[in-house]
């Protein structure tokens, strides 16, 4: 965010799009660290391989 210049947090996450028919997947990750006021969200497209 805009006040943490230079640091790094990482995190692992996981979901099952199996039951999703479609070539492409967009979806938006909403990112806010606990104890700052202030967000970061940047949408994400996926696209299958077939």
């Amino acid at each position: 965010m805009n006040n943490l210049y230079g640091s790094k947090a990482e995190t692992v996450f996981e979901f099952n799009a199996d039951l999703f028919d479609g070539a492409k997947l967009e979806f938006i990750v909403d990112v806010s660290l606990a104890g700052r006021h202030s967000s970061g969200s940047m949408k994400v497209t996926l696209m299958r391989n077939n």
